[in-house]
């Protein structure tokens, strides 16, 4: 029994590193449609869009879909492994890898809004009447995460500038990562005191 869950952790660990090799052919024009791209494509396509169906993991033109489905699969990876060497699964174990495996995923999101954030706010204050295309872009994608934190700090009546907004909206997003693992952290050491 132990041979199989290993085979099924290393299949779920190889099968993640085949979608992070689909995931990254997007970024690049054309390299999915070539012959390897079409077949990593019908390999991990399925399984992706499964992720893609929900629309909370949408924010603007950013998709966060993929580092949830690739989360999912190293978790797995994880259990499996963990069944293997131990025979059982331990509950506390598993539900504080669980935790920090979602709270990781979370923080490398909010990792990236943050530095996105960050980049918006310098050509905001070098370059204010910049209409380039690639600040339209980051402005749409941003504006919905900028919109909602200005609304519950400053209300829906007062006008905030956009640069205000933002670094509103960085200092509060930093403060939320820096929460959020104190508190992560300490559910996980409980989670895994657990004796089950």
């Amino acid at each position: 029994m132990s041979f199989i869950f290993s085979v099924l952790s290393g299949a779920c660990s190889v099968y993640l590193f085949i979608c992070f090799i689909r995931i990254i052919l997007t970024w690049f024009p054309g390299a999915q449609y070539s012959a390897p791209g079409r077949f990593l494509a019908a390999l991990c396509d399925p399984f992706l869009s499964w992720f893609r169906r929900f629309t909370f993991l949408r924010i603007g033109m950013i998709d966060f879909s993929p580092a949830v489905a690739m989360g999912v699969l190293v978790a797995l990876s994880s259990v499996f492994a963990q069944l293997a060497v131990q025979g059982r699964v331990l509950v506390g174990a598993s539900l504080a890898m669980l935790v920090s495996l979602l709270w990781s995923i979370a923080a490398s999101l909010l990792g990236l809004v943050i530095i996105l954030l960050i980049i918006r706010l310098i050509a905001a204050v070098f370059w204010p009447n910049s209409t380039s295309q690639l600040w339209q872009v980051l402005d749409r994608s941003l504006y919905p995460i900028v919109f909602r934190i200005t609304k519950v700090i400053f209300g829906k009546q007062r006008y905030v500038q956009y640069r205000t907004a933002l670094i509103t909206a960085i200092v509060l997003a930093i403060a939320a990562e820096l929460l959020g693992n104190f508190i992560i952290n300490s559910i996980c050491i409980l989670l895994a005191r657990l004796p089950f």
